[in-house]
């Protein structure tokens, strides 16, 4: 476990990158050892900008503040409105890709990096966990507190910490030792883990091959991304489609790849996929839908709503507390205003 007190530390390296105002790829950073290396991490100068990042950028989250952090190919950004802050270059972080970002029930923000584990920051220190402390992997792409509290982390594998003892789950435990893209909690205290390849359903004792077991036709080298909405029914996308699933039949609703899921305050569906009604796909742009499952679901394709957005990619969506839709993206990160999309 390392431990990171929260202050300018690379002040007297960074001062003149601090008054930037776009980042700079292609500089030269400090690591920690030879070996302690992020080969895809995008290195930038910058500390201050009011321009957001250019690089892909996985996940979005809002605190509890209202201050929005970004998971950056750049590593941790936060954006408080007007001015974007490379936390990995103000605090000194170790230099890896950040993945997914987490807010947990004490307002403590998780991390999950590709290489690097997982940070906790508590608004002042930041502790790092790894594989040395007992995560099944330091590559982290998801994490979740579940109802009771304990985090979860999904990678190569999966890991449960209960604040005090790390359990790794692997092929071993009738799981897989694939990356883990999404972990949701349903009403009943079950998880559902898109992996790839699968759809896994975990009890609290074992672990079942959903996808495998109704036979749904997965590709094994698409990732899974699942979802459970309001009413306790499971989404779950990926390169063959969309899938939804009441408790009782699984059915496909959708036929393009599906990589983006979420569940809006008002109960819409939103998915990535497809192309605008009517017209062909068009290469550099993808299409947002939003479905409302009131319509049901024999309506699906012809009461959904679609946004199109000009980047290569949609990663993850989140809905901020004033009801706007941001998403990551494969150039940055951007938001959804009314029926026009806005980048930073």
């Amino acid at each position: 476990m390392k431990r990171t007190t929260a202050r300018w530390l690379l002040a007297a390296l960074l001062t003149s990158a601090s008054c930037s105002t776009q980042p700079h790829d292609n500089v030269e950073a400090p690591s920690e050892s030879a070996t302690d290396v992020d080969p895809y991490f995008r290195e930038s100068s910058a500390i201050s900008s009011e321009i957001g990042p250019q690089v892909i950028t996985r996940d979005v989250l809002q605190d509890r503040r209202g201050d929005y952090w970004l998971a950056t190919w750049n590593g941790i950004v936060q954006f408080d409105g007007k001015t974007f802050t490379n936390v990995t270059n103000r605090d000194g972080l170790r230099r890896y890709r950040a993945f997914h970002v987490c807010e947990d029930r004490e307002g403590n923000l998780w991390f999950a990096t590709v290489g690097a584990g997982v940070y906790r920051f508590d608004g002042t220190d930041y502790t790092n966990y790894t594989t040395e402390d007992g995560l099944v992997d330091d590559a982290v792409l998801t994490i979740l507190q579940d109802r009771d509290g304990t985090m979860w982390f999904g990678g190569m594998g999966l890991t449960r910490f209960d604040g005090r003892t790390f359990t790794a789950f692997d092929e071993g435990d009738g799981f897989t030792s694939s990356d883990v893209h999404s972990i949701s909690q349903a009403a009943d205290g079950s998880l559902w883990i898109g992996t790839r390849g699968a759809l896994f359903r975990y009890d609290g004792s074992s672990f079942v091959n959903f996808t495998a077991q109704h036979d749904v036709d997965i590709d094994p080298n698409s990732y899974t991304p699942a979802i459970i909405d309001r009413r306790g029914h499971v989404w779950f996308g990926g390169s063959n489609g969309l899938y939804h699933y009441d408790g009782v039949k699984v059915r496909q609703l959708f036929e393009p790849a599906c990589f983006s899921l979420m569940e809006d305050s008002r109960g819409g569906i939103w998915f990535s996929g497809g192309a605008i009604e009517g017209q062909d796909p068009i290469r550099g742009t993808v299409v947002l839908n939003r479905f409302d499952p009131a319509a049901g679901l024999d309506q699906f394709l012809a009461t959904r709503t679609q946004i199109e957005v000009p980047t290569g990619a949609v990663f993850d969506l989140t809905e901020d507390r004033d009801g706007t839709i941001w998403f990551g993206a494969g150039s940055g990160v951007g938001r959804i205003d009314g029926d026009s999309v806005r980048f930073y």
